[in-house]
């Protein structure tokens, strides 16, 4: 009994693991007169001392999710704008609103620490391949004496067996190194030329940029809180979670 108990614990644990992940989508919660609609996107505009605010939302990836953001300095002074103006508070719950306390508050990802982190990671895996690449040269050499060496045939078939093993297992890793910092030098790219990152606006200037945040799986709303040099903004998000086979009504 225990023995089919664990079975059928292990296949429970593999269908869970199996389960797929949810698909998040975010709504404004702004009135209707306030949103403006582009291709299908929700976009919202938010005024405070001739800085206009426009966000929307642009879409969910595994554990971060971003909202599109125009910022537009319409003062007669240069204004600076960080991504460090940007937070939310996660509410949790349908009356989800200001009157409760947020379930957590998050600022938005910093690019310039995403971006020094894939360096980071970069230099690491360059570090890494090089290593490997003495190792495999090392280990090549100690095959070749081994098959000059040999004593008998099958000692000289045993070491050409693994210089060919050595060679697929190095290719193999080559090619892993490859994907590894074409999927690196790809997220930096996002970092550096998609998301918003600090500039000084003049009068009349703009910048649209991507600003990236945590998910909270738990929340059902979202206010975002804007602060750009003392100009406050506020937007309310709901939080829309979804499974395959789930009806996708509201």
């Amino acid at each position: 009994m225990k023995r089919l108990t664990f079975i059928l614990g292990g296949v429970l644990f593999l269908l869970q693991a199996c389960a797929p992940e949810p698909v998040y989508r975010l709504k404004s919660r702004a009135a209707e007169k306030n949103i403006t609609y582009h291709k299908g996107v929700q976009y919202i505009t938010l005024q405070n001392d001739s800085v206009q605010v426009v966000m929307s939302y642009y879409k969910h990836y595994s554990g971060i999710f971003s909202m599109d953001v125009e910022v537009d300095n319409n003062t007669n002074q240069i204004i600076r704008v960080n991504p460090k103006d940007f937070k939310y508070e996660a509410f949790e719950g349908v009356n989800a609103d200001s009157s409760v306390q947020p379930i957590a508050t998050r600022w938005a990802k910093d690019p310039e620490e995403k971006m020094l982190n894939i360096d980071l990671a970069i230099s690491q895996q360059e570090a890494n391949k090089k290593t490997d690449d003495l190792f495999f040269v090392a280990m090549q050499g100690i095959a070749v004496t081994q098959g000059v060496t040999a004593d008998n045939d099958e000692e000289r078939r045993k070491a050409s067996r693994q210089i060919h093993r050595n060679n697929v297992d190095h290719a193999v890793d080559r090619q892993q190194y490859h994907a590894n910092q074409v999927g690196l030098k790809n997220r930096r790219e996002i970092w550096q030329q998609d998301a918003l990152r600090t500039t000084d606006l003049w009068p009349g200037d703009s910048i649209r940029g991507l600003i990236f945040f945590e998910t909270d799986s738990h929340a059902s709303a979202y206010d975002f809180l804007i602060d750009i040099e003392g100009r406050k903004f506020s937007s309310w998000f709901w939080q829309f979670k979804y499974y395959p086979n789930q009806p996708t009504e509201d």
